[in-house]
């Protein structure tokens, strides 16, 4: 197998819903198009319906837009493209059936799970960047 045979794929893109990241989901996509990318797959960060996060992610407010963003996105550009909508989040245990729900109800394509916040035992949040 030579590089030339591999696909260039990537399924960790955040857009400006996620309020880390600048530009428009189409910016991105024109641009992976450009790169020569097959997959691109949108992974903002996962809106949670208590969003304890304060301004880190996507208010729970703005999922339904940005699955139709993308959705929208993903058929205009299914010829030159493969789209997949997605979100990064916490495993956070009280959350499973969300996610269940998420990945069964054709919400998105796909989690990944980054630990920017984990659930103490007591049930506290903890940012992972303030800890020593």
């Amino acid at each position: 197998m030579t590089s030339s045979d591999l696909k260039r794929v990537n399924y960790h893109t955040h857009c400006c819903h996620c309020r880390h990241a600048r530009g428009e989901a189409s910016e991105y996509a024109e641009e992976a198009i450009r790169k020569g990318l097959s997959v691109l797959g949108f992974s903002d960060h996962l809106p949670f319906p208590f969003d304890r996060y304060g301004g880190m992610r996507m208010p729970y407010a703005e999922l339904e837009e940005y699955l139709e963003e993308i959705t929208v996105l993903k058929e205009k550009l299914k010829d030159r493209i493969h789209i997949l909508r997605g979100f990064e989040g916490e495993f956070i245990r009280s959350q499973t059936k969300y996610y269940e729900w998420l990945l069964s109800h054709d919400q998105c394509d796909y989690l990944i799970f980054g630990q920017h916040f984990f659930e103490t035992e007591n049930e506290h949040f903890l940012n992972t960047y303030s800890l020593d």
